[in-house]
């Protein structure tokens, strides 16, 4: 018997994950973005301060740090976002995930959304 196609929509539980990538102009102009690192822990302070979360993880297989900002559950909202990036270390992860949201998102993480709609999984 042939599976039927699924018309389920995805549940207001689930999480968008948001895929930005940087592209080779944006992984050099990285580098050299908030050398003292204040720009980059306003930006994350202010969206803790808002309700996201804030995880760091040293991942194994690719010996590097993960950041992830995760926007606070809304009860009856939207799905909650999440934004990730990678470093060599944690400050670096810190930078990464800061410019994402300053330069490419310019503070909104929502802006990202029609991205995030179009994928069900990392990516």
């Amino acid at each position: 018997m042939a599976k039927k196609p699924s018309t389920e929509k995805r549940q207001p539980w689930e999480c968008d994950f948001l895929h930005v990538e940087l592209d080779a102009a944006q992984k050099k102009a990285v580098q050299t973005w908030d050398p003292s690192g204040d720009v980059s822990i306003l930006c994350l302070e202010n969206h803790m301060l808002a309700g996201c979360k804030l995880t760091v993880v040293h991942d194994t297989r690719n010996d590097c740090r993960i950041c992830s900002l995760t926007t606070a559950k809304v009860e009856g909202g939207e799905r909650q976002l999440c934004i990730s990036a990678r470093g060599p270390d944690l400050v670096a992860a810190v930078r990464v995930l800061a410019y994402k949201i300053e330069k490419i998102l310019d503070g909104d993480l929502s802006s990202a959304r029609e991205v995030a709609e179009a994928r069900s999984q990392w990516g």
